[in-house]
Protein backbone atom coordinates (compact mmCIF):
# COMPACT_ATOMS: atom_id res chain seq x y z
CA UNK A 1 0.00 0.00 0.00
CA UNK A 2 1.50 3.41 -0.95
CA UNK A 3 1.93 5.69 2.00
CA UNK A 4 -0.07 9.36 1.86
CA UNK A 5 1.06 11.84 4.47
CA UNK A 6 -0.75 14.94 5.42
CA UNK A 7 0.84 18.27 5.36
CA UNK A 8 -0.57 21.37 7.17
CA UNK A 9 -2.11 22.86 4.30
CA UNK A 10 -3.77 19.97 3.06
CA UNK A 11 -5.12 19.13 6.70
CA UNK A 12 -6.56 22.24 7.43
CA UNK A 13 -8.05 21.96 3.61
CA UNK A 14 -9.72 18.87 5.22
CA UNK A 15 -10.87 20.91 8.16
CA UNK A 16 -12.85 23.55 5.80
CA UNK A 17 -14.52 20.53 4.17
CA UNK A 18 -15.99 19.24 7.09
CA UNK A 19 -17.00 22.27 8.43
CA UNK A 20 -16.63 25.87 7.73
CA UNK A 21 -16.37 26.52 11.73
CA UNK A 22 -12.96 25.08 12.59
CA UNK A 23 -14.25 23.39 15.79
CA UNK A 24 -16.95 21.91 14.50
CA UNK A 25 -14.30 20.69 12.10
CA UNK A 26 -11.95 19.53 14.31
CA UNK A 27 -14.49 17.41 16.60
CA UNK A 28 -16.50 15.85 13.26
CA UNK A 29 -12.60 14.90 12.38
CA UNK A 30 -11.90 13.25 15.82
CA UNK A 31 -15.62 11.53 15.52
CA UNK A 32 -14.65 9.83 11.69
CA UNK A 33 -10.99 8.88 12.91
CA UNK A 34 -12.76 7.50 15.95
CA UNK A 35 -14.94 5.56 13.56
CA UNK A 36 -12.68 4.43 11.11
CA UNK A 37 -11.09 3.27 14.14
CA UNK A 38 -13.61 1.04 14.94
CA UNK A 39 -14.69 0.18 11.40
CA UNK A 40 -10.76 -1.56 10.89
CA UNK A 41 -10.85 -3.10 14.31
CA UNK A 42 -14.14 -4.57 13.66
CA UNK A 43 -13.11 -5.88 10.45
CA UNK A 44 -10.18 -7.73 13.03
CA UNK A 45 -6.92 -4.97 11.14
CA UNK A 46 -4.24 -5.11 13.77
CA UNK A 47 -3.56 -1.66 13.12
CA UNK A 48 -6.63 -0.17 12.72
CA UNK A 49 -4.75 3.14 13.74
CA UNK A 50 -2.31 3.41 11.19
CA UNK A 51 -5.44 2.03 8.12
CA UNK A 52 -7.69 5.41 10.08
CA UNK A 53 -4.67 7.47 9.24
CA UNK A 54 -3.85 5.66 6.10
CA UNK A 55 -8.07 6.80 4.57
CA UNK A 56 -7.74 10.27 6.17
CA UNK A 57 -3.82 10.72 4.03
CA UNK A 58 -5.82 9.24 0.97
CA UNK A 59 -8.79 11.60 1.00
CA UNK A 60 -7.22 14.53 1.77
CA UNK A 61 -4.97 14.28 -0.85
CA UNK A 62 -7.87 13.81 -3.27
CA UNK A 63 -9.48 17.09 -2.05
CA UNK A 64 -8.54 19.87 -5.08
CA UNK A 65 -10.03 17.08 -7.01
CA UNK A 66 -13.79 16.07 -5.45
CA UNK A 67 -14.05 18.93 -2.96
CA UNK A 68 -15.53 20.96 -5.40
CA UNK A 69 -18.39 18.86 -6.55
CA UNK A 70 -18.96 16.58 -3.63
CA UNK A 71 -22.50 16.39 -2.44
CA UNK A 72 -23.78 14.37 0.83
CA UNK A 73 -22.01 14.02 3.93
CA UNK A 74 -18.01 13.84 3.41
CA UNK A 75 -18.07 10.79 5.82
CA UNK A 76 -19.38 8.83 3.82
CA UNK A 77 -16.45 9.45 1.68
CA UNK A 78 -14.47 8.18 4.32
CA UNK A 79 -15.96 5.08 4.31
CA UNK A 80 -15.48 4.31 0.84
CA UNK A 81 -11.74 4.77 0.90
CA UNK A 82 -11.57 2.82 4.20
CA UNK A 83 -13.19 -0.13 2.25
CA UNK A 84 -10.65 0.31 -0.20
CA UNK A 85 -7.39 0.67 2.27
CA UNK A 86 -9.39 -2.67 4.28
CA UNK A 87 -9.04 -4.57 0.70
CA UNK A 88 -5.45 -3.62 0.54
CA UNK A 89 -4.56 -4.77 3.64
CA UNK A 90 -5.94 -8.18 3.75
CA UNK A 91 -4.27 -8.59 0.52
CA UNK A 92 -0.95 -7.96 1.27
CA UNK A 93 -1.82 -9.63 5.03
CA UNK A 94 -2.50 -13.29 2.69
CA UNK A 95 0.70 -12.37 0.70
CA UNK A 96 2.70 -12.22 3.86
CA UNK A 97 5.52 -15.30 3.93
CA UNK A 98 5.27 -16.86 7.21
CA UNK A 99 8.83 -16.81 9.15
CA UNK A 100 10.50 -20.26 8.53
CA UNK A 101 10.58 -20.94 12.57
CA UNK A 102 6.74 -20.74 11.87
CA UNK A 103 6.16 -22.43 8.74
CA UNK A 104 8.11 -24.99 9.59
CA UNK A 105 6.63 -26.35 12.84
CA UNK A 106 6.48 -29.84 14.04
CA UNK A 107 3.65 -32.28 13.79
CA UNK A 108 3.51 -32.20 17.78
CA UNK A 109 3.57 -28.17 18.08
CA UNK A 110 0.54 -28.20 15.65
CA UNK A 111 -1.62 -31.00 18.12
CA UNK A 112 -0.31 -28.86 21.20
CA UNK A 113 -2.52 -25.95 19.20
CA UNK A 114 -4.76 -27.31 18.60
CA UNK A 115 -5.53 -29.06 21.61
CA UNK A 116 -5.39 -25.56 23.26
CA UNK A 117 -7.81 -24.18 20.48
CA UNK A 118 -10.11 -27.31 21.60
CA UNK A 119 -9.79 -26.14 25.01
CA UNK A 120 -10.75 -22.90 24.76
CA UNK A 121 -13.63 -23.69 22.43
CA UNK A 122 -15.38 -25.73 25.10
CA UNK A 123 -14.49 -23.15 27.63
CA UNK A 124 -17.31 -20.85 25.88
CA UNK A 125 -20.67 -21.10 26.47
CA UNK A 126 -22.64 -23.21 23.48
CA UNK A 127 -24.01 -20.32 21.84
CA UNK A 128 -20.61 -18.30 21.43
CA UNK A 129 -19.20 -21.47 20.44
CA UNK A 130 -21.23 -22.00 17.98
CA UNK A 131 -21.84 -18.64 16.63
CA UNK A 132 -17.82 -18.77 15.55
CA UNK A 133 -17.70 -21.96 14.04
CA UNK A 134 -20.27 -21.32 11.91
CA UNK A 135 -19.50 -17.73 11.01
CA UNK A 136 -15.95 -19.56 10.25
CA UNK A 137 -16.93 -22.57 8.80
CA UNK A 138 -19.81 -20.78 6.48
CA UNK A 139 -17.37 -18.16 5.12
CA UNK A 140 -19.74 -17.12 2.20
CA UNK A 141 -21.17 -14.29 2.22
CA UNK A 142 -24.69 -15.39 1.54
CA UNK A 143 -24.05 -17.76 4.03
CA UNK A 144 -23.01 -15.38 6.61
CA UNK A 145 -26.20 -13.32 5.65
CA UNK A 146 -28.76 -16.47 7.02
CA UNK A 147 -26.60 -16.60 9.84
CA UNK A 148 -27.56 -12.95 10.54
CA UNK A 149 -31.11 -13.86 9.60
CA UNK A 150 -31.41 -16.50 12.14
CA UNK A 151 -29.79 -14.21 15.07
CA UNK A 152 -31.53 -11.17 14.07
CA UNK A 153 -28.68 -9.29 13.79
CA UNK A 154 -26.97 -6.37 11.18
CA UNK A 155 -24.08 -7.22 9.83
CA UNK A 156 -21.92 -5.30 11.30
CA UNK A 157 -23.16 -6.64 14.43
CA UNK A 158 -22.34 -9.72 14.07
CA UNK A 159 -18.89 -8.87 12.79
CA UNK A 160 -18.51 -7.28 16.09
CA UNK A 161 -19.25 -10.19 18.32
CA UNK A 162 -17.50 -12.51 16.26
CA UNK A 163 -14.02 -10.16 16.32
CA UNK A 164 -15.04 -9.86 20.23
CA UNK A 165 -15.30 -13.33 20.51
CA UNK A 166 -11.97 -14.50 18.09
CA UNK A 167 -10.58 -12.02 20.38
CA UNK A 168 -11.25 -14.02 23.62
CA UNK A 169 -10.44 -16.98 22.41
CA UNK A 170 -7.16 -16.15 21.09
CA UNK A 171 -5.73 -14.70 24.39
CA UNK A 172 -7.07 -18.07 26.36
CA UNK A 173 -5.16 -20.32 23.31
CA UNK A 174 -2.01 -17.95 23.89
CA UNK A 175 -2.61 -18.54 28.01
CA UNK A 176 -2.64 -22.12 27.31
CA UNK A 177 0.10 -22.61 25.06
CA UNK A 178 2.50 -20.09 27.85
CA UNK A 179 0.91 -22.57 30.27
CA UNK A 180 -0.94 -19.99 32.43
Amino acid sequence: MEKSYLTQDSFDNLLRWLNSDRERAGEKYEDIRFGLIQFFKSRGADSAEELADETINRVASKLPQIADNYIGDPTSYFYGVAKKVQLEYFRRQRSVVLPAEISSLEKEEYEVIYSCLERCLAQLPPKHRELLIAYYREGKLHRRKELREKLGVRSGALRVRVYRLKNHLEKCVRMCLEGK
